[in-house]
């Protein structure tokens, strides 16, 4: 991790120069003579995935369940806490600790 707020003014231009640099060679590659927009070969560089081959990743799992589970598991949390504090509230509110006013706020 680079600390540019304690480097010299000369280190902030080389990165900048360095990056001006790789911006004007990919620019350069894709802007070639040889280079044509509905060519049928792959840019070089550019990585593609056939699905008939098997899964890009096969050691992640193809679907999310464990995300969507959560949600649903923190969904379902939520609205029995709520019901549960309605319950107290009202409880309280029919043994006379509290007023009209703090039940309605």
């Amino acid at each position: 991790m680079t600390h540019f707020a304690i480097k010299g003014c000369e280190t902030r231009i080389l990165v900048w120069l360095f990056w001006v640099l790789a911006l004007l060679v990919f620019i350069h590659m894709t802007a070639g003579p040889g280079y044509q927009a509905d060519s049928p070969t792959p840019l070089l560089g550019v990585v593609t995935h056939d699905p008939k081959a098997g899964p890009l990743f096969p050691w992640q799992a193809r679907y999310r369940w464990k995300k969507y589970a959560l949600a649903k598991y923190r969904t379902w949390r939520r609205a029995y806490r709520r019901a549960k504090r309605a319950a107290l509230l009202a409880r309280l509110a029919l043994s006379g600790v509290m007023t009209m006013a703090q039940v309605v706020e």
